[in-house]
């Protein structure tokens, strides 16, 4: 939970009171309309070891940054909304074809269930945490049907 959303929480319960906002517009959630770069392509139909080899590439500018979050609007099922924290995006390649996306983030401060799963103590969570990631986004473009695919890619990123 944001801080923010902690504190508006608490002035909502009474709590506390808040000073008026300073901002005076709102935010609009970013929108990414479809352009031509995220059209559909020819359907690439072969299992993953007929392909030409696997490049997982960081997305590190601001253009890429742009056409990831445009597929991921157009074509994830969750649709674009911005990560939080920590994270990591990636363009996944087949040669020169783009065949898929993927991100990870930095995981949730506390699960019980997790911790109890892992059998951790609180001073192992403190120290561990920081090594545990969460997958976010995973996307193969529709038009990708390679047999195999995503198991690769999951295992080319650890």
């Amino acid at each position: 939970m944001s801080c923010r959303v902690a504190l508006t929480r608490m002035e909502a319960e009474g709590l506390i009171q808040l000073p008026p906002s300073r901002i005076t517009t709102r935010r609009r959630r970013p929108h990414f309309p479809p352009t031509g770069a995220t059209d559909a392509q020819a359907p690439l139909r072969q299992p993953v070891h007929a392909l030409e080899a696997l490049r997982l590439c960081p997305v590190t500018d601001k253009a890429a940054s742009r056409l990831w979050n445009e597929f991921m609007a157009r074509y994830h099922y969750l649709g674009y909304t911005p990560m939080a924290g920590n994270q990591l995006r990636y363009n996944v390649y087949a040669g020169a074809q783009l065949v898929a996306l993927l991100s990870f983030g930095a995981s949730a401060w506390a699960l019980a269930a997790r911790e109890r799963f892992i059998g951790w103590s609180e001073p192992a969570r403190r120290k561990n945490l920081p090594l545990v990631v969460n997958n976010t986004r995973f996307l193969i473009l529709p038009w990708i049907q390679s047999p195999g695919l995503a198991s690769t890619i999951l295992a080319r990123t650890t």
